[in-house]
C-alpha cells in the first residue's frame, strides 16, 4: 500500500509499524545524491575500487541532512510522529554485491541513547530496491512489543535472538521492494534487516531518523 503526505493512513502505520511511499525523490534528486555518494567514497577512500571496500554503513550521511526538509518527506514524518520533529541522524547505506550473508534483526531505536519516546526512520532508496540486491526485510507488526535486548556484534547492535521471548525472529520477514527515489517510513522499534545481496550491483540508500521535537538522543554507533 502505498501513501502520500497529504493523506496519511495512520491506522496501518500503527498497525503494520511501516509505510511505503513510491515516489519521494525524483530522477534528478537521486542523480544528485549518487554524485555526492561517489565523492564521499572518494574522499573517504581514494582510488580503492568500491567493489573491494568492506563497509556497509559509512559516514559522511550529515551531507544528506538536509532531506530531512524534503517537502514530500518531512510533512509525512510528522504526521507519522505525531507533532513537530527533530532530525537526530542521518547516514548512507551500502549494500555490497556477492554478500552471502543476511542482515539480522534490529531496532533502529534501540541504538539511540537515551531512547527516544518515539522515532520515525526513512530510508531512501537510491537504486531499486529488490530482492537480488539486497532489500530490507521487516517484520510486521512486530514494533508494538517495546525495545528488545539487543547486543553489539559485528559492529552494529543486533537483538539478542537468545532470548526466549524473540522466538518470532526466526520468520524471514517481509520484503520491501522500491525504485528508486522511493522511501520506506517504519517505527524506530519495528524489526528489520536485509536479505542477502546476491547480484552484482550495491544497493546505496540514505537513512534518516527523526524524534519528536526537544528530544535529544544520540546514536552508539
Amino acid at each position: 500500500m502505498t501513501h502520500s503526505a497529504a493523506q496519511v493512513d495512520l491506522e496501518t502505520y500503527e498497525l503494520q509499524g511501516y509505510l511505503v511511499e513510491p515516489a519521494c525523490l525524483d530522477a534528478g534528486e537521486v542523480s544528485g545524491c549518487l554524485r555526492r555518494i561517489d565523492a564521499l567514497v572518494s574522499e573517504l577512500y581514494g582510488p580503492v575500487p568500491l567493489a573491494r571496500t568492506l563497509w556497509r554503513k559509512v559516514g559522511g550521511g550529515d551531507g544528506f541532512a538536509g532531506l530531512g526538509d524534503h517537502p514530500r518527506l518531512r510533512p509525512l514524518v510528522e504526521a507519522l510522529l505525531g507533532g513537530a520533529s527533530r532530525l537526530c541522524e542521518c547516514r548512507v547505506l551500502l549494500r555490497p554485491p556477492h554478500v552471502a550473508d543476511a542482515e539480522r534483526w534490529r531496532q533502529e531505536g534501540a541504538r539511540f541513547s537515551p531512547r527516544p519516546s518515539r522515532m520515525v526512520c526513512v530510508q531512501i532508496a537510491l537504486d531499486d530496491a529488490i530482492e537480488e540486491n539486497g532489500c530490507m526485510v521487516v517484520l510486521r507488526r512486530s514494533h508494538r512489543d517495546g525495545y528488545a535486548a539487543h547486543v553489539w556484534l559485528n559492529g552494529q547492535w543486533l537483538a539478542d535472538a537468545t532470548r526466549p521471548s524473540l522466538g518470532s525472529l526466526s520468520d524471514p520477514g517481509r520484503p520491501v521492494l522500491l525504485p528508486a527515489g522511493g522511501a520506506i517510513f517504519f517505527d524506530g522499534l519495528l524489526f528489520h534487516g536485509a536479505v542477502p545481496n546476491t547480484g552484482a550491483e550495491w544497493r546505496r540508500a540514505v537513512q534518516l531518523a527523526f524524534v519528536p521535537a526537544g528530544e535529544e538522543c544520540l546514536p552508539s554507533e
